[in-house]
This record gives structure tokens, C-alpha cells and sequence, in this order.
């Protein structure tokens, strides 16, 4: 059985394409579009879809309320916004709006489809040239004292989950260092960097180094 969507997106041309993606192979079917964010929650409620692709570019000033509202009724949608938008304040309102994934327009259809597979799979998603605007954000909130989605107030190392060595990878990777980079930091090999970070995903039951980042920041395991 295919994965129920519906899609939302101003632009109705590109959601013809997007729509003629995700159904090649049945992959996912996507059972109603709309236009604008008046339509997300009627059409969430009369379809009940697995997923929800917002474009977060229709959404007015108000922020990502629309998401709010939906989640507030129904609490285990799963919301993925899809939009050009890569500055932090997008990135955070979406995430703290509860979107389960952020992914961008310009992304090939293999990566599209990969994403949605991974937050089908009940993942998280963010596109990596997005990831440095979040931890910028979560640093500059980290530093004061107010409490927020993003404050940090210790670290927990998942020393149940990951070897020393590899809680050090992980921290690194949440710095945003290839692996040469974290290769010449350590004084290992490259190819021992790469060892590090397939046990570090299968560790964390995760599919990419990505997904890794945000399990550690949103459990706490990483400083930033």
C-alpha cells in the first residue's frame, strides 16, 4: 500500500512534478493538493494522509502556524516543509512548529525520495546545507539565560549507544567537520574516520550523518 500525502504549495506547477515524483513506482500517493494555508487543516482532517509537504513560503508573517494549529489537533501528523528558504529564523520556526523534516526545492528527486523515506520510516530529516544555520542559532541561544526550544542546559554523552571515540565523532560532526577534517584533528586516517561514523550511525539507528547531528542536539548529547 502506498504512503497517503497531501501536498501543499502554491506554485501549481511544480506540485504537478513533485506529485508525478512521488507516485513513479507508488511510492507515495498523493491523495489532495492545495494552494494556500487555509487548506492544510481541512485537508488533513477529510484525508488523514501519512505526510504533510507544506511549502512555507505561503505562510503568512503570523509564522508557521498553520503547522501549530494542525499539530495541536492532530499531534502525531507528520509535517515536512518543503521551500527555497535556508536562512536560521525559517529553519527554527519550522523545527519549533514541529516539522519533522526540512527539505529544500533544488534537492534531485533520488534525494527527495530518500528523505521522505527516512521520515516515513519515523525519522527526521534536514537538508546538510541547512544544518549550519540551526547550530548557529542553537549557539547564539545557548549562550543566554533564557530557556528555549534550542537552550542546552547540560550534556548527556550516550555512552549506552556509542564508544568514547565514537561520542568524539559525533561531537565533531555536530561541528560540521568532514571527515578529512576530523581525520587531521584526531591524528587517524580518513578511512578510520569513516569507520567511526558507519558505527556511529548504525549506533544511533540512523541513515546519515545528518540525522545523526540532530538525534545528539535534540537529546542533548553533543555541546554546541
Amino acid at each position: 500500500m502506498s504512503v497517503v500525502a497531501i501536498l501543499i504549495d502554491r506554485h501549481p506547477v511544480f506540485r504537478t512534478a513533485l506529485k508525478h515524483l512521488l507516485q513513479t513506482d507508488s511510492f507515495i500517493k498523493v491523495v489532495a493538493e492545495g494552494a494556500t494555508e487555509d487548506e492544510i487543516l481541512e485537508l488533513y482532517e477529510e484525508y488523514q494522509p501519512d505526510i504533510a509537504i507544506i511549502e512555507p513560503g505561503l505562510i503568512q508573517e503570523g509564522g508557521f502556524a498553520p503547522i501549530k494549529d494542525l499539530l495541536k489537533m492532530y499531534p502525531n501528523a507528520r509535517v515536512v516543509v518543503l521551500t527555497t528558504r535556508i536562512d536560521p529564523e525559517a529553519v527554527k520556526k519550522a523545527l519549533q512548529a514541529g516539522a519533522v523534516g526540512y527539505l529544500l526545492k533544488d534537492m534531485n528527486a533520488g534525494s527527495i525520495r530518500q528523505a521522505l523515506g527516512a521520515i516515513i520510516q519515523g525519522h527526521s530529516y534536514i537538508h546538510p546545507i541547512v544544518l549550519p544555520c540551526l547550530l548557529a542559532e542553537y549557539r547564539r541561544l545557548s549562550t543566554t539565560e533564557q530557556q528555549s526550544s534550542f537552550y542546552q542546559p547540560f550534556i548527556r554523552r550516550p555512552y549506552h549507544l556509542l564508544t568514547k571515540r565514537e561520542i568524539e565523532i559525533l561531537q565533531l560532526l555536530a561541528e560540521g567537520l568532514s571527515n578529512q577534517a576530523i581525520a587531521d584533528q584526531l591524528f587517524i586516517s580518513e578511512k578510520t574516520v569513516k569507520n567511526h561514523v558507519s558505527r556511529v550511525l548504525d549506533g544511533l539507528h540512523v541513515r546519515d550523518r545528518t540525522q545523526a547531528v540532530v538525534a545528539a542536539i535534540k537529546n542533548g548529547w553533543v555541546e554546541i
